[in-house]
Formats: C-alpha cells, structure tokens, sequence
C-alpha cells in the first residue's frame, strides 16, 4: 500500500492528467468539427461494437508482417488486459491489505495472465523499436510521394521513441515491483516471471 504523501502525490498527478487528457479531447474534437459535415450519431453503436471486435481480433493488422504483427499483438493484448491490471494495482495502492481479486483461483489466474501480459508486451515493444531504430524497416518510412510537413515527420520518430520509452518504463517497473513482492513474502508458483526475478534481490534462487 502506499504511504499518506504518496498516496496525495498520485492522486494530485492523476487529477492533472485527466485535466490534460480533457483539453486534448476538446482539442480534437474542435478541429474535427471545423470540418465538412456533420456526424451520423446513429451510425455510433453499430461502429463501435465493430471498432471493439477488431481491436479484441486485431483483424487489420494480420497481413503480410506476420512477426511485425504479432509484436504489435503482444502490446495491442497486453495494453487491454492490463486496463484491468492498473486498476487492482491502484487500489491494493489506496487499500491497506487488499488483495485485487482475492487468494483463490480467480486471483491466480489474474496474477498468472498479469504475469504473461506483463512480459509479452515488453517482448513486443522491445522489438518494435528494435524494428523503427536499430534495424530501421523500410515499410515504416513514408514514402517520398506523400505530403508530409517536415516538422510531422520529425515529430513521428519522436513521437515512437516517447512512446516505446514510456510502454517499457511503466511496463518494466511494475514487473520489477512484482519481483520484490514476491522477494519480501514469498514465490508465487502463478507468476512464473516475476518470481524468476524475484531471485534477483534474494541471496539465493527464487523458491517455487
């Protein structure tokens, strides 16, 4: 759990993000209504259930990449699952000894499927810059015909590299805070990554 000051801290960064977050919207939707038109409301229940199944399927992305698509599957997964991780993380923050969805089965299969996410999204967006940065795909380069400002196409690269940063950062750490869990109260058979590094901060192997 975390101790009063962090607990305000977290909670004063949270409330400016949801403030960032709610400019930035009405910033987009601002510009999008500058625009020719007007938006066929009715049309919205039907497209979201069809945005929601090809975000769940990934169905657009499975092309001729299979391995490209299959790292950006790992993060795509991940990120959806871990929308309920962020949340049982932030109240075993702001609860003293809870424990997000129990001891039995249910919670060790969350922990497992936590486990298993946590490290397939770094293994995907791990490659993924490893794709944009190091070994550069030509695929991802913005063909010469298109009319690109000079500052967007600079801001793309930028923009990547802040976001691969980010996803390993906050993907990262919460492995590491796992990690030490475990090092503090015991192995957890469920979490078979987190516990292999707990080993790390022990004097001797990680106990199963």
């Amino acid at each position: 759990m975390l101790t009063t000051p962090e607990k305000i801290l977290f909670t004063l960064l949270a409330i400016a993000t949801i403030y960032i977050a709610y400019q930035t919207a009405k910033r987009i939707i601002a510009v999008i209504g500058r625009g020719q038109g007007k938006p066929e409301w009715l049309q919205v229940p039907k497209r979201l259930l069809e945005v929601t199944a090809q975000t769940v399927t990934l169905s657009p992305v499975w092309r001729a990449r299979p391995l490209a698509s299959l790292l950006h599957a790992f993060v795509a997964w991940g990120f959806i699952f871990y929308i309920l991780v962020n949340i049982g993380d932030l109240l075993e923050g702001y609860i003293a000894d809870f424990s997000f969805m129990g001891n039995g089965l249910l919670g060790n299969l969350y922990r497992g499927f936590s486990d298993i996410f946590t490290v397939g999204v770094l293994v995907g967006m791990l490659g993924l810059i490893l794709r944009r940065f190091v070994f550069k795909d030509p695929a991802l380069k913005t063909r010469e015909s298109t009319l690109l400002h000079p500052k967007a196409a600079k801001g793309k690269t930028r923009d990547s590299l802040i976001v691969g940063i980010f996803v390993l950062t906050h993907i990262g750490f919460r492995l590491i805070g796992e990690s030490f869990q475990l090092a503090l109260h015991g192995a957890d058979r469920w979490q078979l990554f987190a516990n292999a590094l707990s080993g790390t901060w022990l004097d001797g192997p990680s106990r199963l």
